[in-house]
């Protein structure tokens, strides 16, 4: 039972900070890597994929559509976005320059997906995806550099988690395109994310 008066996002975010600290750091960016090269050769070859149910194609909308609105709000010079038919998507940034900003653009899909979907923390705990592996990436990196403060796992999923809430409206409204059109250029990323952001 959940206690009275209790921020279910933060306990959110305490689960995801937990996954990104028990990721081994040696092994996180060539299994980051492995994932998006199994995905993006699926796309190459064009293989067949399974039809997904339309309730999981708008939770990878709003997944997706949190990496956008993080890249959006970061300085992205330029932002795609597209989903599949078997509920798979991907979201191509170019630029996020800040190392804080590029924590957050990572990890801000999986707080839109729990947040639209709240059952899918569960696939969150079971292992982790290529977007918790290429976070705990890059929180090493920006930890190897400085010396103070050092940026925990559990801040990183709360700042990401504060950016998802502060920007839901905006999300909601990139993931509704998404899910109609099945992708979106920059200019239509710019115009939706604008809107009520």
């Amino acid at each position: 039972m959940r206690n009275p008066g209790r921020n279910p996002s933060v306990h959110v975010a305490n689960v995801i900070g937990d996954v990104l600290h028990d990721i081994p750091p040696d092994t996180a960016r060539d299994d980051a890597l492995d994932r998006i090269n199994a995905s993006t050769l699926k796309d190459r070859a064009n293989l067949p994929r399974r039809f997904a149910s339309i309730h999981d194609r708008r939770t990878t909308a709003h997944h997706e559509c949190g990496h956008v609105m993080a890249a959006f709000v970061g300085g992205a010079a330029q932002i795609e976005v597209r989903i599949r038919d078997d509920a798979t998507g991907i979201c191509i940034a170019r630029t996020v320059e800040d190392p804080e900003a590029g924590i957050t653009y990572s990890l801000a899909g999986a707080f839109a997906e729990v947040k639209f979907n709240p059952p899918r923390i569960h696939s969150y705990t079971s292992g982790p995806c290529a977007d918790l592996l290429i976070s705990r990436m890059r929180i090493d990196q920006l930890n190897a550099g400085r010396t103070w403060p050092q940026l925990t796992y559990r801040t990183a999923a709360k700042t990401a988690m504060r950016f998802v809430d502060t920007h839901w409206h905006a999300i909601q409204d990139l993931a509704l395109a998404l899910d109609d059109a099945g992708e979106l250029d920059d200019m239509a990323i710019r115009i939706f994310a604008t809107c009520r952001s």
